[in-house]
This record gives structure tokens, C-alpha cells and sequence, in this order.
């Protein structure tokens, strides 16, 4: 356990082991954060894990406080990397439920109290107050104020992967809290933003998300990512790539060379890897993206196709200058391309691609921003 307030003990459940979240998004490690909070009159979790930690989690706070003295555990958000022990510490202690309105409407917890937005519940010595955030990603999610530690745990918002068992930066925090934003919560973009503002309005002292670190005199950084990163500013390029017969795949590295000599930032990925959250990361980041891909049976490449519909659904595109570079068999497919681009080149089997003129148009795109 980690004190980050006179009240509140920090348990990161570092998960070291999970190759996939939600078996999609590639992990190096992930953090579910659980907190608990020490009254006058018991004890207070807030969220806790998936199920197989239970027994990780259940020997920290019981060796912090007995199974009675837990009175309350809040749930900001039902996924179960927030609620999966739930039942397991409702079985052990008999404690109440807090849980917005909506969160017990939709799924009504055993001993369970609704709150709504605004809301406050006082517990001993402590004040919890309620503030509803939905579609931060679920519709049932809600963030909690510790006034009196001015503690705002804020679930899924300021989350990150990557592994912090201290609860303190890393080297990859930026880019793993950018990734987290861009793969799990930018479908409800406009959501977010509210959320993002709102937490701004409250101006907490402590930030305790339910994954990553918590965030204290580095708060102000963070919330200049999130206005970059949800406002659509970025920078350089993003080369997103499919490649059948090595003529993509080496055009595309020709242009990433000729951009970089010109003092262009450059990342380049390519979909056959699938670790998709990567790219995805970085197109949040940068000013333009790049599409290059061969056709397949008169239509996209599958694997860019398959990209672009999981991408858009995440609204990584506002803001952001598109080109597109296809090479064709029988038939050219650009007017199937989903997205508005700029410039958009196609060329036959028997063609070069001209990765001079590519980069021009690149250019001229990032000059007129």
C-alpha cells in the first residue's frame, strides 16, 4: 500500500502477465488502481480489480483493516477492471454499495446506494461527493471527491497502461497515457472533453485514476496533453501502412526517409503487426497521416480497411491532414477511401510510385496549417 493522503492508501495491482486489454490493445504491463480510505467510522474501498486479483487485493486492505470495518465501497464504473471483486468484498464484509443512479439501474448491486450528480455522503470524519461523468466510456460512470484530502478519484480518466507499481512516472507515461486515451475512451469523445473540463473546474490537489499514476504537482502537465490531444493539435507524420508484394513497404520507407531529411517528425507502422494501439497513439500526436496500402480484389487492403473502421470509430481524425497512396491492379479504389484526404495517388502495376512528389504534397499540407 502507498499513503497518498492523510486518508487514503493507494493498492496498484500491477498485471504483468496480460499480453492483450479487452483482447484487442497490445499491453507491456497494466495497472488497476484500488484505494482505500480510513474513517472515523470504518472504511471506504474505492473500486477494486478483475476477479483473479481478488486474493492479491483481499490480504492488502485486510491487513490494513478487518472485514467489519469495511462499511462502504464505491464504484465509479461497473467494467470489471474496476468492479471484479466486488462480490468477493461484499461476501467478506457486508459493506453498502455506492453507485451512481444510473450504475444501479442498469445493473442494481446487492446493498447497494444511487447517487446522482452532486451528491454528497459523509462517512466519519470524511465527506465523499458524487460527480456523474457518462460515457467516460460506459454510460454508468461517475467520479468521487475526498473533500477533505481533496483527493478526486477519477476512474478511467488520466488512466495510462504500462506498469507503475510505485505509482510514479515513467519514461513511457506520455506515450502509454496517450495510447490508453486513443484505444479505450475516444469513441465518446465530446464526453471526455466534458469530463476533462469538469475535472479542471474542480481543480484537485490529488488525482487518483484507476489505472497509471497519481498525479500531483504533475497534474497541470497532464491535463495540457489531454487539451493537445482532445482538441486535435499534433505534429509530423504518421505513416499507417499494408503491404502485399514490398512495393508499399518500400516506398513508404523511401518517404519517411525523404520527410526526415527535411526535419519532419516520422512514425511509421505497419497493420500486419496489429499492435494497432501504437499507431493509433501516434496519429493522436501528429498533424498528418499517411495511408499507404495495395488494392485487394478491387477494394482496400483488408488490413488498412480493418484499421480505418476500428480508428474512426475512436475519432482520431479531427484536426488531422490525410494522404493517401495506393497502388492498384485492375482498378484504382480511392473513391472508396472512408476519409476526406488531401492528396490521394494511385498507380498501376507498372508505375513508380513518385515518393518525391508524395512528400511535396505532405509538405505543402504541413506549411499550410
Amino acid at each position: 500500500m502507498i499513503s497518498i493522503s492523510p486518508h487514503v492508501k493507494a493498492i496498484p495491482v500491477v498485471d504483468k502477465s496480460s499480453e492483450l486489454f479487452e483482447s484487442i490493445w497490445h499491453l507491456e504491463g497494466a495497472n488497476y488502481n484500488s484505494y482505500l480510505i480510513e474513517t472515523t467510522d470504518g472504511f471506504v474501498i474505492v473500486d477494486t480489480a478483475y476477479e483473479m486479483f481478488c486474493p492479491q487485493l483481499e490480504e492488502e486492505i485486510f491487513s490494513e483493516a478487518k472485514p467489519k470495518e469495511i462499511k462502504y465501497i464505491v464504484v465509479n464504473h461497473m467494467e470489471p477492471d474496476h468492479s471484479g471483486c466486488l462480490n468477493h468484498f461484499l461476501s467478506k464484509t457486508g459493506a453498502k454499495v455506492i453507485i451512481s443512479q444510473v450504475g444501479k439501474q442498469l445493473f442494481n448491486p446487492p446493498n447497494s446506494i444511487g447517487v446522482k450528480d452532486g451528491d454528497s455522503i459523509s462517512i466519519g470524519d470524511i465527506t465523499l461527493k458524487f460527480y456523474m461523468i457518462p460515457w467516460v466510456h460506459w454510460p454508468e460512470t461517475m467520479i468521487t471527491h475526498l473533500i477533505e484530502d481533496d483527493v478526486l478519484f477519477t476512474c478511467d480518466m488520466y488512466g495510462a497502461f504500462g506498469a507503475y507499481p510505485n505509482l510514479e512516472e515513467k519514461e513511457y507515461l506520455y506515450k502509454e497515457m496517450r495510447r490508453y486515451l486513443a484505444a479505450i475512451l475516444l469513441r465518446y469523445k465530446p464526453f471526455v472533453l466534458k469530463a476533462h473540463k469538469r475535472i479542471k473546474s474542480i481543480n484537485p490537489s490529488i488525482i487518483a485514476p484507476g489505472h497509471g499514476i497519481v498525479l500531483k504537482e504533475n497534474k497541470e502537465r497532464v491535463w495540457k496533453w489531454y487539451d493537445s490531444w482532445l482538441e486535435g493539435r499534433g505534429e509530423g507524420v504518421t505513416i499507417v501502412y499494408g503491404c502485399m508484394y514490398g512495393k508499399i513497404s518500400y516506398a513508404m520507407g523511401k518517404l519517411t526517409e525523404w520527410l526526415r531529411r527535411r526535419g519532419v517528425k516520422v512514425n511509421i507502422h505497419n497493420v500486419a503487426d496489429l499492435r494497432w494501439s501504437y499507431a493509433m497513439g501516434d496519429i493522436l500526436d501528429s498533424a498528418v497521416v499517411v495511408f499507404g496500402y495495395p488494392t485487394y480484389e478491387a477494394d482496400l487492403f483488408p488490413l488498412i480497411k480493418f484499421f480505418l473502421e476500428i480508428s474512426m470509430e475512436k475519432n482520431l481524425y479531427q484536426g488531422k491532414d490525410i494522404v493517401v497512396v495506393e497502388t492498384h491492379g485492375w482498378g484504382p479504389t480511392l473513391e472508396k477511401f472512408p476519409l476526406d484526404y488531401g492528396y490521394g495517388f494511385s498507380y498501376g502495376p507498372m508505375e513508380d510510385i513518385d515518393v518525391k512528389a508524395v512528400g511535396e504534397s505532405i509538405l505543402r499540407l504541413l506549411e499550410g496549417r
